[in-house]
């Protein structure tokens, strides 16, 4: 995921990191490494989760199909 994606569309949302934690089912350090580019892949779950979450397509996070793992 391209952490500045993630982190400008969860701002726009008005959410904390706390808040999409809760709404995806992580915790909230994982969504700060998420944001803080400390994880460079994820699962393509995990991604779907965060994407549906934020109210976006799944490409809206990614800088390309390539980061997602299967």
């Amino acid at each position: 995921m391209n952490p500045c994606n993630m982190r400008t569309m969860r701002q726009l949302k008005g959410l904390t990191q706390l808040e999409l934690a809760f709404m995806t089912g992580m915790s909230q350090g994982a969504i700060s490494d998420l944001e803080a580019g400390k994880i460079n892949r994820c699962e393509i779950p995990t991604a779907l989760r965060v994407a549906k979450a934020l109210e976006c397509q799944i490409e809206d996070l990614l800088d390309s199909a390539e980061e997602v793992e299967k």
